[in-house]
């Protein structure tokens, strides 16, 4: 009997241990896939960023007279010497909607578009956020509805942009972020 009682308790362990096994293994997997989706989102959002930010920095750049031309809260188009060339460009940046990219599993995934001299719009990257805020030489906030003027768009003097970047696929229902936030002061407004 005790014998039985043994190879009963073996097999037990065993079970308990076999379980502990499965459980870390499928633990480092989710690591892994937090991980390396981690890297893809903060690699796709840095190199969004610089490309964002020098763009805002050059707003302005060489121009007379009003240097942009729309100011909302995920859109802005603006002129400036984007290439240090001598010629004024015209730099668009608006965001898509989120039925241009249904079939992603991320629902909130949307792309940011940018364009030059009224080519065709060329997707920047995948975003899940983009929103602007625009201040005055005061550092107070102006109001979307009042940058439709342009007597009132000529006060902006700097800018806060968001970006917020999610992977493509969860890891356990989350999907994971990251944001980006700068206040720039393009030295040419």
């Amino acid at each position: 009997m005790a014998t039985w009682l043994d190879i009963v308790g073996s097999f037990i362990i065993g079970g308990i241990i076999i379980l502990i096994l499965v459980n870390l293994n499928l633990f480092i997997n989710s690591s892994s896939q937090e991980n390396l989706y981690t890297n893809i989102v903060q690699e796709s959002l840095s190199t969004t960023a610089e490309v964002v930010e020098h763009d805002f920095y050059r707003i302005g750049a060489g121009v007379s007279g009003s240097q942009i031309a729309l100011a909302d809260s995920n859109a802005i188009m603006f002129y400036g010497d984007e290439s240090d060339s001598g010629k004024i460009d015209t730099v668009y940046y608006y965001l898509g909607s989120t039925a241009q990219l249904s079939a992603t599993p991320n629902p909130n995934d949307r792309i940011m578009y940018r364009v030059l001299n009224n080519a065709t719009p060329l997707p920047t990257t995948t975003v899940n956020d983009f929103k602007l805020t625009y201040y005055d030489s005061a550092g107070v906030e102006l109001n979307y509805s009042t940058l439709t003027n342009p007597v009132q768009r000529d006060k902006i003097r700097s800018l806060k942009i968001y970006l917020k970047v999610e992977s493509p696929q969860p890891v356990d229902s989350v999907y994971q972020a990251a944001e980006w936030r700068r206040r720039i002061f393009p030295k040419n407004l």
